[in-house]
């Protein structure tokens, strides 16, 4: 074997792979040096764009979500944020502050443009009337939260709750508990043909309608249930029979069994 032709072999393929690796260097040199400069660029241009959203200065509310019941309170409340940078606009402190309201339930504030920002109103929905021992009104919400007086107390078709004794928390609650399930069970036109809730003070409950009187019992909340159930039947069968128009008071106390009474007679049925 002629080692000094292989030797001369060896020789030329480590002298042609350092000369390949000295015309890539360069190239690879300049495509890394071409990335760093971009990725600086965006680097560059993020930093600017962030610096200059947070100098622009808030130009106008949006408010979504509240009735009078609580837009003035809330629209001076977002009305503060007017005219300050964005930078130093505390959106969570904006919102802690809505919340704060009685009629608010819950509030969400972000920004919905470069200068403009949004605050999404959930009010307390009135779901009756409370009489108060001086004659005057007050709105109660489905949870039960008796809401502070308001010029607005005689906007909503709604209800009245009362109690033939003192009107406590727990009364109005159950009271509000018995108009949920009402609303939730019986057929919309009985649900808005309701005009009071009235708590004895034995605890049992009557529904007052345009023209009837519906009783109801001491029961809990589920027993309820099934009393409007059944008056869904009821009235679906007989609501134009003879019966129904002549009835001034309809009794529920019973499961599956209804005295309906008129001013002469009960029927059961």
């Amino acid at each position: 074997m002629n080692y000094s032709s292989q030797f001369s072999t060896n020789e030329g393929y480590k002298v042609r792979q350092q000369v390949r690796g000295r015309v890539l260097i360069p190239e690879e040199n300049r495509r890394s040096s071409g990335i760093a400069i971009s990725l600086l660029i965006v680097v560059f241009l993020a930093l600017f764009a962030t610096h200059w959203h947070e100098r622009q200065t808030i130009e106008q509310i949006e408010i979504a979500g509240a009735t009078n019941l609580s837009a003035l309170q809330v629209q001076a409340i977002a009305n503060r944020c007017l005219s300050k940078p964005r930078s130093i606009v505390e959106l969570a402190d904006v919102r802690m502050k809505v919340e704060q309201i009685p009629f608010v339930k819950k509030a969400t504030v972000h920004f919905s443009g470069i200068r403009n920002i949004t605050v999404d109103v959930l009010e307390r929905i009135p779901v009756a009337y409370v009489v108060q021992a001086n004659g005057s009104l007050r709105l109660v919400d489905a949870e039960g939260i008796l809401l502070p007086p308001t010029h607005a107390v005689r906007a909503f078709n709604i209800p009245l709750l009362r109690c033939t004794n003192n009107l406590t928390n727990t009364t109005v609650r159950r009271a509000v508990q018995i108009l949920n399930c009402a609303e939730s069970t019986l057929q919309a036109d009985l649900f808005q043909s309701i005009s009071e809730v009235v708590i004895d003070g034995d605890g049992s409950v009557v529904v007052l309608t345009d023209r009837l009187r519906w009783r109801l019992g001491r029961h809990d909340i589920e027993r309820v249930s099934d009393a409007f159930a059944d008056m869904n039947v009821f009235w679906s069968r007989t609501s134009s029979s003879r019966l129904a128009q002549s009835a001034t008071e309809i009794d529920l106390r019973w499961k599956h069994h209804i005295v309906v009474r008129s001013g002469t007679s009960t029927v059961a049925a």
